[in-house]
């Protein structure tokens, strides 16, 4: 750092004699060296909120006490009461993740995403609506389902759906590639001789 200062002070004062009969190119200078004069605090400055992040990082993850661990349960069993509800409006759970993260995430998977119709969500939001994470969560599968009948591809078939808990819940609809893909093999006039 020290010599790149030096060498920015250094042009600065060969260019300084011209300068002197432009004052656009003074002012530029100057600025120039202001800004030169200021590099050693920025990096002081940027190297210490690095190591205050850094320090924020390492207390949340040394914090992880009974405490910690006590409030991770509680989340992931209230969570976890999302499974007989998703269940009964007609979802099956593959999976259910526990993210171990600052805060815990949860994580469900579910073998396809069930087509339902506008009438039916109005009564499940109606019956559900005590437990908003399972209406909101219930909502972003409707409309996942909506998209899904707009995406017609020939190469991706429907594997599943990935729900992350939350408000809002994040739902991935899951592909995977289609085993019988079109050919491109370019054939002749000779069945059997292929290009």
């Amino acid at each position: 750092m020290a010599k790149l200062k030096n060498l920015f002070k250094d042009l600065i004062h060969e260019v300084s004699g011209q300068a002197q009969k432009n004052t656009t190119i003074k002012d530029g200078l100057d600025q120039i060296k202001k800004t030169v004069d200021s590099l050693p605090d920025l990096a002081t400055k940027t190297r210490g909120n690095f190591a205050d992040g850094v320090k924020a990082a390492k207390e949340q993850w040394t914090g992880f006490s009974e405490n910690s661990a006590e409030k991770y349960a509680n989340y992931i069993n209230e969570a976890s009461k999302i499974i007989p509800m998703l269940k009964e409006v007609g979802y099956d759970t593959e999976q259910f993740l526990v993210h171990i993260t600052l805060p815990p995430s949860v994580e469900v998977h579910l073998n396809e995403i069930k087509a339902i119709e506008k009438e039916e969500l109005e009564k499940i939001k109606e019956k559900y609506k005590e437990h908003y994470i399972f209406v909101k969560t219930v909502e972003a599968l409707y409309q996942a389902a909506q998209l899904q009948k707009l995406i017609n591809s020939e190469t991706l078939q429907p594997k599943g759906v990935h729900i992350l808990l939350g408000v809002p819940p994040r739902v991935s609809l899951v592909y995977q590639p289609t085993t019988s893909m079109p050919s491109t093999d370019v054939v002749t006039t000779d069945e059997n001789e292929r290009l």
